[in-house]
C-alpha cells in the first residue's frame, strides 16, 4: 500500500493564452485535492535574458501577486532538458502543458513536445486542446473517462483513473469502441484476449478494475478512432479523460502527437507506458474536508516573485 501524498504539479507555461484559460482548472483541482504547484517558464537564453524571462514570470496571473503561496521559476531551454533536471531534482506525479496556439496543420518533421514530455520524463501529462469548453476547465470535476483501446494491452492508466475518481467523489467512465464486424473480423476473432460483442467486452472491462471501491460505468460501443472518442466522451459528459499516449514514432515525425486531445471538448491526461512516477495515492483536499473551503483555496492560489538566477522551485502550496 503506498503512502497518501500531495499531487505534485508542474505546470509549464509559455504565456499563451491557453496557459491562462488553465489557471481555473489549477483551482478546481486543489479544492478537491491536497496539491504542490510548481510554475515553470523555459525560455531562449538566446533571444531573452533571464531578467526578462522573470519579468515576465512575474507578470503571469497578476491576481494573485499578494500571496507567499509559490515560487516560481524561469529557466533557459530547451524545454525537454529543463524539465528532466529539474524532476531529478524535485520530482513531480503530473505536468500540466496546454496545447500552443495551432495554425491548423503540423509542421513535418516537429516533433510533439507534450508527447515527448510523456516518454521522456515518465510523467502523466494533462493538457488540451483548442476545442476545449470553458467550462471543463472552471467547473469541478463530477464526470471522469478512461478510454481502454480495443487493439492494446497496456492499461496502466486505469489505475491513475480509478484513483483520480475516488478522491475527487465523482463517477469513472470506462470507453471502449468495438470494431465493425465483416469478413475481415474473422481474423480477430481469432484473438481469446478481446470480446467482439458489447457484453463480453463490458465483462472483460469490469475485471479490471474488480477491487474498484465503486462500481464503473462502462460504455461500449463501435466505431475507430478520434469521431469514436469524441462521441463517447460526450455521452458520458466527461470533465477529464486518460488516455494512453500511444503515438507512433511515424506519427509522431509527422507532427502529430497527442492531437486526439486538441479536438474534443474536455482535458486529458496521458499516462506513458514508462511511468517513473508511482501511481497515485492522494490526499483529499480542503473541498472534501470543509464545506466552503474551495473560495478560501482560491484566494490562497498566488505567487511570489520568481528566484532569480537557475534552479529550482519548489512550490508550497498546500490546500
Amino acid at each position: 500500500m503506498f503512502t497518501s501524498h500531495s499531487l505534485d504539479i508542474l505546470f509549464l507555461t509559455n504565456f499563451s493564452d491557453a496557459c491562462f484559460r488553465g489557471i481555473p482548472a489549477i483551482v478546481q483541482i486543489a479544492g478537491a485535492l491536497k496539491v504542490r504547484l510548481t510554475m515553470m517558464h523555459v525560455y531562449d537564453p538566446g533571444r531573452v535574458s533571464q531578467a526578462y524571462a522573470d519579468e515576465q514570470l512575474n507578470s503571469f496571473f497578476p491576481e494573485a501577486g499578494g500571496h507567499a503561496a509559490c515560487h516560481r521559476i524561469a529557466v533557459p531551454g530547451p524545454l525537454i532538458k529543463a524539465v528532466r533536471c529539474h524532476l531529478d531534482a524535485w520530482p513531480v506525479n503530473l505536468i500540466l502543458a496546454p496545447a500552443s496556439a495551432s495554425s491548423g496543420f503540423s509542421r513535418i518533421g516537429r516533433r510533439s513536445l507534450r508527447s515527448r514530455l510523456v516518454k521522456e520524463c515518465g510523467v502523466p501529462v494533462w493538457t488540451f486542446g483548442r476545442r476545449v469548453e470553458s467550462q471543463r476547465l472552471t467547473q469541478p470535476v463530477r464526470n471522469v473517462a478512461c478510454w481502454l483501446d480495443f487493439d492494446s494491452l497496456q492499461t496502466g492508466h486505469l489505475a491513475f483513473a480509478m484513483e483520480y475518481t475516488n478522491k475527487l467523489n465523482a463517477k469513472l467512465h470506462l470507453l471502449r469502441a468495438l470494431p465493425e464486424i465483416h469478413e475481415g473480423s474473422l481474423i480477430l476473432g481469432t484473438r481469446r484476449d478481446r470480446a467482439l460483442y458489447p457484453d463480453g467486452a463490458a465483462k472483460e472491462i469490469l475485471r479490471l478494475c474488480a477491487n474498484a471501491p465503486r462500481r464503473p460505468h462502462v460504455h461500449v460501443s463501435s466505431g475507430q478512432g478520434r469521431s469514436a472518442l469524441a462521441s463517447m466522451l460526450r455521452e458520458c459528459d466527461a470533465d477529464v479523460v486518460f488516455l494512453r499516449n500511444e503515438e507512433s514514432s511515424l506519427t509522431e515525425r509527422l507532427g502529430f502527437g497527442l492531437r486526439s486531445s486538441d479536438g474534443i471538448f474536455c482535458p486529458a491526461i496521458y499516462v506513458g507506458d514508462q511511468v517513473s512516477a508511482p501511481v497515485w495515492n492522494l490526499q483529499a483536499g480542503a473541498a472534501n474536508r470543509a464545506a466552503g473551503a474551495l473560495s478560501r483555496v482560491r484566494g490562497e492560489l498566488g505567487v511570489v516573485g520568481a528566484h532569480k538566477g537557475v534552479g529550482v522551485a519548489m512550490v508550497s502550496w498546500l490546500s
